[in-house]
């Protein structure tokens, strides 16, 4: 579902196109772990993760990005993958920034790992990202 909402007052504007990109997993990229978040979940609560990793590039390839559910931390298992997200703008030597971002509800009671993977080649120290976490 696309929504388009304009609150400001007194304009007018057409919307003039939108581009949905669907990016899987092809079994033949490397990801490498980045970093992750310990949520304690209660039965029956609905978690809403959020994932963002920006970098300067040092190629045109852009980044590619893979958000994991697990119940065992650090880099040595995936777990569930959860959704993917890319930036393939061909913009290099420049900031790019790229978010995931996943709904689950119906999880047991427990610890779970969320997990940020990415494929990039940043320039090095320029490496930011953040996993929050919201339950209801």
């Amino acid at each position: 579902t696309l929504s388009i909402h304009d609150y400001a007052a007194n304009n007018t504007g057409v919307f003039q196109n939108a581009t949905l990109n669907i990016y899987t997993d092809n079994g033949t990229s490397t990801y490498q772990y980045v970093g992750e978040t310990n949520v304690p979940v209660s039965s029956g609560e609905t978690v809403m993760v959020k994932a963002i990793y920006s970098a300067r590039l040092t190629d045109v390839n852009g980044i590619r990005l893979r958000l994991t559910r697990d119940n065992v931390t650090g880099s040595g298992s995936v777990g569930t993958i959860l959704g993917y997200a890319a930036d393939e703008s061909n913009k290099s030597w420049r900031f790019n920034s790229v978010s995931v971002e996943e709904r689950e509800s119906g999880l047991s009671a427990g610890s779970y790992f969320y997990k940020l993977w990415a494929i990039s080649t940043p320039q090095n120290g320029t490496v930011n990202h953040s996993i929050s976490a919201i339950k209801h």
